[in-house]
């Protein structure tokens, strides 16, 4: 599958990976900032964003989609940066893939299975469907009833737009999202390594790493380093964009011999 996409900057590629329930469009003011160094691609996964829908949500899949959207854009090798879900996808990619991936940054997130945490979002979602709100303030007024958090409902909402008849509907594929959650949530395993340069970053307001995942992380990314950034929870990219550019820039500058 040849997923949508967004190219801006110039240099050695740095192809950017969403998480769950987002898309490319969320790291533009991130990609503009790293596109003064790098040509930086933000992909919108399957089920996502401009990208076409497929009830499956399987990381190989979602690993071959990256790698055949990079063969359509003439890109034989890339950095990669993956958050939360795509930190997943950049993870599986650099283990089917190494040559082609000249160093990777996992952004809140390594490899194992998470217990579910989105049942708010996933019950607000065919609800929202069903509102056939006509108004970004209706639409809110929906999510509203489920979820608290303003910031989580403003990302949300992101991936909504109208339809021909006015109506506030997703773009994302709610249907696979929900069906898939566990595969989502779960970490297939794969066999072999990553070699290569490897940053994990993490959000100390975060809980979706614990100490002892660095060991397991390693099983797979024998040359990962942990590197953690404060007043920041799992969106370590919106919280402190600054911060996380300047350290992403910093890692990336010091692997400069992989280019």
């Amino acid at each position: 599958m040849i997923l949508a996409a967004r190219s801006e900057g110039s240099g050695v590629p740095l192809v950017i990976l969403h998480g769950l329930f987002g898309s490319g469009d969320n790291w533009r003011t991130v990609a503009g900032q790293l596109g003064k160094q790098f040509t930086v691609v933000t992909l919108d996964l399957r089920n996502h964003g401009s990208s076409p829908h497929d009830p499956g949500m399987q990381y190989p899949d979602m690993a071959a989609d990256v790698a055949e959207t990079l063969d359509a854009r003439g890109i034989d090798a890339a950095h990669l940066l993956g958050h939360s879900m795509g930190g997943k996808v950049a993870m599986y990619f650099a283990l089917q893939q190494p040559r082609r991936t000249l160093s990777l940054v996992v952004v809140d997130i390594v490899p194992r299975r998470y217990p579910p945490r989105h049942a708010q979002i996933l019950a607000a979602m065919p609800e929202l469907e069903r509102a056939a709100a006509r108004s970004r303030k209706q639409a809110d007024a929906v999510l509203t009833r489920f979820i608290d958090n303003r910031m989580v409902r403003a990302f949300l909402l992101k991936s909504v737009a109208l339809d021909d008849n006015g109506v506030y509907r997703w773009t994302l594929n709610v249907s696979a999202i929900t069906r898939q959650y566990r595969v989502i949530s779960d970490w297939p395993g794969p066999p072999g390594q990553y070699h290569g340069p490897t940053l994990l970053i993490r959000g100390a307001a975060s809980d979706y790493i614990t100490d002892g995942d660095l060991q397991t992380t390693r099983r797979w990314f024998p040359a990962v380093r942990l590197e953690e950034i404060t007043d920041a929870g799992h969106w370590v990219h919106a919280e402190q964009r600054g911060r996380f550019c300047d350290m992403v820039k910093r890692f990336l500058a010091s692997h400069h011999w992989h280019n």
